[in-house]
């Protein structure tokens, strides 16, 4: 009596699913990689476009508000003193103003119980050149005497800020010797070299 050596249906299928579940994880596998991981970059990439925006947005609207409040500003105080810095411009090339500008003012002045904080020594100017901007801009030399440097600087400041004329600093030149008499200097000195817009 021969034997049946055929191999039951059941053991056949459990054959073929070890062999093709490999092959069914792996291409579950790849098809999430393809599927999902473009998804994925493209969730990150779009998430830091938008954080990119929002920053770009709050950095725009940090700067409307600058504005807003610099009008504002305008608006309650900055006509008057936009008025009194444009006005500084607006003068006509005259050596005797600008002279009486440098020369004439609260710190040159003096009184019977208080002489004067500066005195200046020399004085000179020269038209200058004109600027594209349309302005002019003259060129003048002084020498400027004080008690004590803090006065110096008082007066250069109340020139670059107070005086009718737009004065800038050039340039400022220290003595080169001052001991040459063996005694201690009791004022100080020096020379200043000042732009002043003017327009013609």
């Amino acid at each position: 009596m021969s034997q049946n050596n055929t191999t039951p249906p059941h053991n056949n299928l459990i054959q073929k699913n070890r062999v093709y579940a490999p092959i069914i994880i792996g291409l579950s596998i790849l098809l999430v990689v393809l599927v999902l991981y473009p998804i994925y970059t493209s969730y990150i990439d779009t998430s830091i476009e938008v954080a990119k925006n929002e920053q770009i947005k709050a950095e725009k609207q940090n700067k409307i508000n600058e504005i807003k409040a610099m009008q504002a500003q305008f608006a309650s105080s900055g006509s008057s003193e936009l008025k009194d810095k444009v006005r500084k411009y607006n003068h006509s090339f005259n050596t005797s103003d600008i002279m009486e500008a440098v020369m004439v003012n609260k710190y040159t002045k003096s009184s019977t119980l208080t002489p004067a904080a500066i005195t200046i020594g020399s004085f000179s100017v020269d038209k200058g050149k004109r600027l594209p901007s349309g302005l002019s801009l003259a060129n003048v030399s002084i020498t400027v005497t004080g008690d004590t440097p803090d006065q110096i600087i008082d007066y250069i400041t109340y020139l670059t800020t107070e005086s009718a004329f737009a004065f800038t600093i050039d340039s400022i030149s220290l003595p080169i010797d001052t001991a040459s008499t063996g005694q201690e200097a009791t004022t100080t000195s020096l020379s200043l070299s000042l732009g002043v817009y003017y327009y013609e």
